[in-house]
């Protein structure tokens, strides 16, 4: 699995488990595995797609 998304996947359980203000970019960086700065680049290129907009509407 791609790093986007063990990303996409980590944030939709924590942010169905905690909401938004429970989900904080340390806690996504420790549980994927990667630093912190990696969940920024990985932002960037989730938005620029269309999975940002799926991944909107999933949460919601």
């Amino acid at each position: 699995m791609k790093t986007k998304d063990l990303i996409i996947e980590e944030f939709i359980k924590s942010f169905g488990a905690n909401g938004f203000e429970g989900t904080s970019v340390d806690y996504l960086a420790k549980q994927v595995g990667i630093k912190k700065g990696s969940i920024y680049y990985a932002e960037k290129v989730i938005m620029q797609s269309n999975v940002a907009e799926e991944l909107i509407l999933s949460v919601v």
